[in-house]
């Protein structure tokens, strides 16, 4: 799997196995993060050769699977918690391979509220849900690897003494991992930093907690007596066990439809929000297409104003000049002013004909002013000499 924010360095889950678990969480209805009890047969709980049909499908997806992504390789190691729910199929899946499988369990211990303080980090998780999680997962890898070669190791001690926690669990279960992990000291060594480990809580801190469940807190105990190999009967963990499996099936139910009603509402508000996305996009186009028309509106008002005025000029003009207020020179002079200094494109086609019809007509009559002006001089003249 790919780093995170919250894993920067990278999670080292497999990550066609943990498609396979969230595929298999999902043909069950329900989710990695549920804490109510898996139905029945969902765990691999069912005797070889009696499972359903649906169940040894899946089974048998499982052995497919662990043989595509390791083929031939070993030893195996990979790990995601969510088997902690799930070695009873793993198990069902590796008996049917052509291979012998002889699974050995590494169960990290740390403290609940570490881990609660990271799943709040990583998915806004509530504390009391993280500690139930936490107390749900540990309780199933430690019953259903009771009988197994296993190896309870605290999480602390592998990140500050990663070498002896190695060699502990070899001993343990009769591995030779540490003399592995020599060859790649140098890539642990890069891998693991204590500046990592964000969360850092007591043993102590759970006892001044009042409202984290007791349960909580003696399975934290049992499993820190457990990775010190200081005695820890497992079979006082029974009683919680089938305390919290008894409260399971009474609140399933409830939890389910409590969270699938929690989920449709949120699948509904992010709809909304979605639509509320698509919605102010299409206002903002809205906006800048009205802001885009005001300004051609703004621009064709002052075009229109710019032109009644060339047309009211016009008009009074004509009524001047049937009046004959003044000569024709020095009426055409402003308009021709302003339509010399205005861009033509802007006057309108009306308007400007006009002028240049106007100007027309004014230049025939001054011209014929000059010729009657003419030939009254001519006529003076002429009666000059006639009397000389």
């Amino acid at each position: 799997m790919d780093d995170s924010a919250a894993n920067p360095r990278g999670f080292f889950e497999s990550q066609a196995i943990v498609d396979l678990h969230e595929a298999y969480f999902d043909a069950l209805g329900v989710r990695w993060n549920d804490v109510g009890l898996l139905p029945r047969g969902a765990q691999g709980e069912e005797p070889a050769g009696s499972e359903t049909p649906w169940a040894r499908s899946w089974i048998d997806r499982f052995a497919q699977t662990y043989t595509q992504e390791f083929a031939d390789a070993s030893p195996v190691v990979f790990k995601d918690p969510r088997v902690c729910r799930l070695i009873p199929v793993w198990e069902a899946a590796w008996a049917r391979l052509d291979r012998a499988v002889e699974p050995v369990y590494a169960i990290t211990v740390r403290h609940p509220l570490e881990v609660a303080a990271s799943l709040a980090r990583a998915y806004d998780m509530p504390t009391e849900r993280s500690l139930l999680l936490w107390l749900d997962h540990v309780l199933h890898a430690e019953r259903a690897t009771r009988d197994r070669p296993r190896c309870f190791v605290a999480y602390e001690d592998l990140v500050y003494d990663w070498r002896s926690a190695i060699a502990r669990f070899d001993r343990a279960v009769g591995t030779d991992l540490g003399l592995r992990a020599d060859e790649a000291a140098d890539a642990i060594e890069a891998f693991l930093s204590a500046d990592l480990r964000n969360e850092h809580r007591s043993a102590e801190e759970l006892d001044g907690r009042p409202e984290i469940p007791s349960a909580v807190r003696a399975v934290y105990r049992w499993s820190l007596r457990a990775a010190r190999d200081e005695a820890s009967n497992p079979e006082t963990l029974d009683p919680l066990r089938e305390a919290m499996e008894e409260a399971q099936r009474a609140f399933s139910p409830l939890l389910r439809a409590e969270e699938r009603s929690a989920t449709e509402w949120m699948e509904r508000s992010e709809e909304a929000l979605r639509h509320i996305e698509v919605l102010r996009d299409r206002l903002e186009t809205l906006q800048r297409s009205h802001q885009e028309v005001s300004s051609r509106l703004i621009d064709r008002d002052a075009e229109l104003r710019r032109s009644a005025e060339w047309v009211r000029q016009v008009l009074a003009w004509g009524a001047r000049l049937r009046a004959d207020e003044a000569p024709p020179g020095k009426l055409m002079e402003p308009l021709f002013q302003v339509l010399a200094a205005a861009d033509p494109a802007e006057i309108p086609e009306f308007a400007g004909a006009g002028l240049r019809w106007i100007d027309g007509v004014y230049e025939i009559k001054r011209l014929a002013a000059i010729v009657e002006e003419r030939d009254r001089e001519l006529a003076a003249r002429a009666e000059t000499q006639k009397t000389q």
